[in-house]
């Protein structure tokens, strides 16, 4: 993967994570870690689609239906809001 598609993926997960960590609470750093690596050591990651994967392995960790559902729409929607550049 190019560097500047790497740098584009992997900060749609940086903003991911905020908004995991957000929802579950400190615990979560914890989480995101462990997640990313795994993630990342399973393949090449190059698209938002990947990055909808990552996603969905966080949310798998939040055993509350009503708090993962609103972390799988906030974090989706936040796919498509981050800044250019």
């Amino acid at each position: 993967m190019s560097t500047p598609v790497r740098k584009e993926v992997l900060a749609m997960c940086d903003a991911v994570d905020r908004r995991f960590i957000f929802a579950v609470g400190p615990f979560g750093e914890f989480v995101v870690e462990e997640t990313r690596e795994q993630w990342l050591a399973s393949g090449r990651k190059a698209t938002a689609g990947h990055v909808l994967g990552y996603i969905d392995l966080l949310a798998a960790h939040i055993t509350e239906k009503a708090k993962r559902e609103a972390f799988l729409q906030d974090a989706r929607a936040s796919l498509f809001t981050l800044p250019a550049g």
